[in-house]
């Protein structure tokens, strides 16, 4: 699978998309070295594209990058206020949102460490 990623990527380097695939082929092979490369790829080509954020944040995560993943992951909620995987990620760091506030508002100073 990883060959066929690669191979679209040659012609098509600037999908997001693919580089988020790709992310998800070299994650399970277990080079996540690799991976954060691709999901970062995957933001340089689209920024706004949330679910790269929330990929990225899943690779740090699993590297115990927790700080980078955090940040990551306020990223994909800024991008989708509705992206609930990354909200309950945040939550399982630590985070949590301050009351009062609409979920267009999120970031990282409305959060708080518990």
């Amino acid at each position: 699978a990883a060959e066929h990623y690669r191979t679209a990527l040659e012609r098509n380097p600037a999908r997001a998309e693919i580089w988020v695939q790709y992310g998800h082929v070299l994650k399970q092979s277990g080079r996540r070295d690799q991976a954060e490369s691709a999901y970062r790829r995957a933001i340089a080509c689209e920024p706004t594209l949330a679910d790269s954020h929330l990929q990225l944040g899943h690779v740090l995560k699993q590297q115990g990058e927790q700080g980078e993943a955090g940040a990551a992951y306020l990223r994909a909620v800024a991008r989708a206020p509705d992206c609930v995987d990354a909200r309950v990620e945040l939550r399982r760091l630590g985070w949590r949102c301050v009351k009062g506030r609409g979920y267009k508002y999120w970031s990282t100073r409305y959060f708080q460490r518990r």
